[in-house]
């Protein structure tokens, strides 16, 4: 059974980002201020922190105008409370609920909710009614936007409403689909950009390509609103021993251990 859960905690006010924003995440917080109400991206590199940017915003949104909501996005139910502790790790103090699955902490102020479960009418109905409008939306990895179960999702929240429209910001890396569907239908322009290049080496470190030959079709491995799908990408590399050939990769040319990579968890730990 789905349960609702109100908070009780008083607003707090501290009003000082436990993490100190870097310069480059000043800028994109100064272009998201000055767009104002509408539909726009922003596109950092990968470890460039997104997630410090549009958390920052939240909180600085939620003391201007505590009547209304903010709700981020993410694509997958597992990225729900990752994306929420990337949260309190950046505001501890901002009062963050979750929406996914039996959970439905509907009637915080700020809502972490996946679209696998707002896709569901109900679902998404109960959020609309479990308290004030929503003036900020964020979509994590906004290239998944254009896919048709995001359009519900976020007609049903405003986004593309003509008047009281609220400000919908899209982060990614990747301002693109493998499917090469169409993202202008869903983002009005990029109001910032910070490729990697401008990243390094001061906050990424430079990058060393070594290349792991793998005997696999990826055009025969399935995909799903554009995006490999994890069991069939997973299978796929498990057949091809690509575990095996990137361990072995690895050995040979890392010279310290740190770590590794893989679309679901089963290569990785096998």
């Amino acid at each position: 059974m789905v349960t609702m859960q109100r908070p009780t905690l008083p607003r707090p006010t501290l009003s000082t980002p436990a993490v100190t924003l870097r310069p480059y995440q000043h800028e994109a917080l100064a272009a998201i201020r000055a767009a104002g109400a509408g539909r726009y991206l922003t596109v950092i590199a990968t470890g460039g922190g997104k997630t410090c940017i549009f958390s920052q915003y939240i909180d600085e949104q939620q003391r201007a105008d505590p009547s209304k909501r903010a709700i981020v996005l993410v694509h997958r139910d597992e990225l729900v409370s990752q994306t929420r502790d990337k949260l309190f790790a950046v505001n501890p103090w901002l009062q963050a609920g979750i929406v996914k699955a039996e959970r439905d902490q509907a009637g915080h102020p700020v809502v972490v909710a996946s679209i696998q479960t707002l896709a569901r009418e109900q679902r998404l109905t109960r959020l609309l009614q479990s308290g004030p409008p929503f003036g900020t939306i964020v979509c994590d990895e906004a290239h998944h936007a254009a896919a048709d179960t995001w359009q519900r999702v976020l007609t049903g929240l405003g986004s593309f409403r003509a008047t009281d429209t609220p400000q919908t910001l899209g982060f990614t890396a990747t301002p693109e689909r493998a499917d090469h569907r169409s993202l202008g239908d869903t983002w009005e322009r990029i109001i910032y950009q910070k490729p990697m290049l401008d990243l390094i080496p001061e906050y990424l470190v430079d990058v060393r390509c070594i290349r792991v030959d793998v005997d696999m079709d990826l055009d025969r491995v399935r995909q799903s609103h554009g995006d490999f799908q994890d069991q069939a990408l997973s299978e796929a590399l498990t057949a091809a021993e690509a575990p095996e050939l990137a361990a072995r990769a690895y050995r040979e040319h890392a010279a310290l251990p740190r770590g590794s990579y893989s679309p679901r968890p089963s290569p990785a730990h096998d």
